[in-house]
Order: C-alpha cells, then structure tokens, then sequence
C-alpha cells in the first residue's frame, strides 16, 4: 500500500567513523540502541514517515561510512541532500576536529542551503567529555550551524535532532530558499508489495556499490548498501 506524504527530504548522517552515526539512524528508525553496532561499509539507509508543523514528511536517510578509504564513494550521496546531521563523539577530540571537512563537503555537494544539525553524540558518557558543551556551541554558531547533545544508547534529543532539521527545511520553503520540486530528486523509490528496493542504477551511483537489501518495520525502511572492492 502506497504512503502518502506531503514532502520528500533526503538527509544525510555523516561524520568519522565511531561517532555513531548508525546508532543515531537505528534509534530513530526503530526507537531503540543497536548493541552490536560495527563501523558501516558503503551506506546505510533509513526511512521514516514524520509529523511536523502539520505536514507529513517521509525523510530519507543515508548513513555514510565515516572511514577514509570510502570518501570518494559516499560523497556521491550527498546530491539532492535537503537536511544533514553532522556528527561527532564528545568523548573524541578527533572527531571533533575533522568536522570542518565534513562540512566543507556537505556544502559543496549538496548545496549551500542544506540544513545541518550538529550533534555532539555520547551524551551519556559525559565523564569521559573531550569537547565542552560551549565550545561545540561556538563552533555552531560562527558555522550557522543547529546545534544539540545526543544519545543514541538512551535516545535523547534523536528523534528531537531529526524533527529540528525537518522543521528548518520547511521554513526555507515557505520562505522561499528552497524548491521543494528539486527535494529528494536524486533518489527514486520503487514500492512494490509494501517493500521498497532501489538500486545503484536507479541512484546514478557507482556500480561498486553493490548489495543492496531491506527489512520493514512497521512504516519505516532500513537497508544498507555493501561496498565490494
């Protein structure tokens, strides 16, 4: 049975690899912590239907590996991207510092206007903090960035992250600054017996990227998509 929705965001998870990016997507997709979370190889994909400001909204989410050696395969997801959460570890100085190249990518191929929500994931470990609330706070602020704490092992402030980025997007659009003709173009969904498959071809991604599977929860996709040398 075909959903309906009044828009169509494609969003982004991105940031190093163990900042946990994927338990951020599996939190909100399922509404529960994924124990035996590994780092993601290629992408990960996630689809929910949401409520905000009245409108309903189907937000596509790509979970991008935060490891060196697939940058130049996952920043082919970034077009057509409308929303990103941009993530690092509080208990990481590391990922931390890598969020400017992070980034400089999302605003050079997705587009100037995409809305990003920084997250200062880990939340719950905040015994083991590298990087203070405030100076997280400065670097959202000189970046125009959203900022807020997360944690994907209790579920604090995910769904929150998610809804935020949303209801920005939305506001460009009444305001003008974003075409919702042009949202969510890069990806095509075939629905077919209530599952959804999609296919690098059907992405215009590279053909490496290969694998791709799905499991239904409810009215929510997950997948991933396997890189194979």
């Amino acid at each position: 049975m075909s959903e309906t929705y009044d828009f169509l965001f494609k969003f982004l998870v991105i940031g190093s690899a163990g900042a946990g990016k994927s338990c951020l997507l599996h939190q909100f997709i399922e509404n529960k912590f994924k124990q035996d979370s590994n780092h993601t190889i290629g992408v990960e994909f996630g689809s929910r239907v949401v409520n905000v400001g009245g409108k309903t909204v189907k937000l596509q989410i790509w979970d991008t590996a935060g490891q060196e050696r697939f940058r130049s395969v996952t920043r082919s997801y970034y077009r057509g991207a409308a929303g990103a959460l941009l993530v690092y570890d509080i208990t990481s100085r590391e990922t931390y510092n890598a969020l400017t190249n992070w980034l400089t990518d999302a605003r050079t191929l997705a587009s100037p206007n995409i809305v990003i929500i920084l997250c200062g994931n880990k939340k719950d470990l905040d015994a083991d903090r590298e990087v203070t609330f405030l100076e997280a706070s400065r670097f959202a602020q000189e970046n125009e960035l959203i900022f807020l704490e997360t944690s994907a092992l209790t579920g604090e402030n995910v769904e929150e992250g998610f809804l935020k980025c949303a209801r920005s997007i939305l506001n460009k659009i009444d305001s003008g600054e974003l075409d919702p003709e042009r949202m969510g173009s890069a990806v095509q969904l075939l629905e077919k017996g209530g599952l959804t498959f999609l296919t690098p071809k059907q992405t215009g991604l590279p053909l490496q990227l290969v694998g791709l599977c799905f499991r239904v929860f409810s009215n929510s996709y997950w997948g991933h998509l396997d890189y194979k040398n």
